[in-house]
């Protein structure tokens, strides 16, 4: 299987946010492996959260959870994932 990077994660996040306003690590995990990549919520995790401290992405801790939302910095949603 292939493996995730920074960039993929974001772009699938813009995607989804795109859609639905909103996702979750689990979205974007499962949107991932639906694409034929491996990766877990940890690994997702880590990464939407750097895009949060980065300004790209927002997110609000709702309990255990955390949605996400565009950030400041990237206030188009514009998404350049190839439809695979």
């Amino acid at each position: 299987m292939k493996s995730i990077n920074e960039t993929l994660v974001k772009e699938v996040a813009i995607e989804l946010i795109s859609k639905d306003k909103v996702t979750t690590t689990l979205d974007v995990k499962s949107h991932l492996r639906g694409l034929g990549y491996w990766t877990n919520q940890e690994e997702v995790s880590i990464y939407l959260k750097n895009l949060a401290d980065t300004g790209v992405l927002s997110f609000t801790q709702t309990g255990p959870y955390r949605l996400y939302t565009l950030g400041p910095t990237n206030l188009t949603g514009d998404s350049d994932v190839d439809n695979q």
